[in-house]
């Protein structure tokens, strides 16, 4: 008999493993997959470096925006364990509502509006620990550090 069967059938075996059914992810394969997208675009935002100058600063959070963005719609192709996708669903909300007060932020820098610039930041600074909170309630340990460091 050929083996070739029995290792199609053992893949096969190993791939529904994963899945959890339903086109669901297992909790190991979601958190895996969840934390190799935080971990890849935190590595991209870091790459982006500091701004030189004030000048530099909207157009360096703009992209930080968008690379978050680019973050939250690869999260939100992955299927989690049916017992897990509230906690998931409400971390993403969170993490929408976090970018979104970033992308405001870059518009206030851009207008130069010190006022809400600095009303915007406080926001952000107090949704990072719920955004991170959330993340870690969903497995995501990765998603919860800061893009920056």
């Amino acid at each position: 008999m050929s083996p070739l069967p029995v290792v199609l059938a053992a893949a096969a075996g190993v791939a529904l493993a994963g899945c959890g059914g339903g086109g669901r992810l297992s909790h190991d394969g979601f958190v895996h997959k969840g934390n190799d997208i935080c971990s890849t675009y935190a590595e991209k935002v870091r790459s982006l470096g500091r701004p030189k100058s004030l000048d530099d600063l909207a157009p360096l959070v703009r992209r930080a925006v968008s690379l978050s963005r680019q973050e939250l719609r690869e999260l939100e192709e992955l299927k989690p364990p049916a017992d897990e996708e509230r906690r998931f669903r409400a971390f993403l909300s969170q993490a929408r509502y976090q970018v979104g007060l970033t992308d405001d932020l870059a518009t206030a820098i851009a207008r130069g509006d010190a006022r809400r610039t600095q009303q915007l930041l406080r926001f952000a600074n107090q949704a990072e620990p719920d955004t991170n909170r959330l993340a870690r309630r969903a497995g995501l340990t990765l998603c919860a550090l800061p893009a920056a460091g």
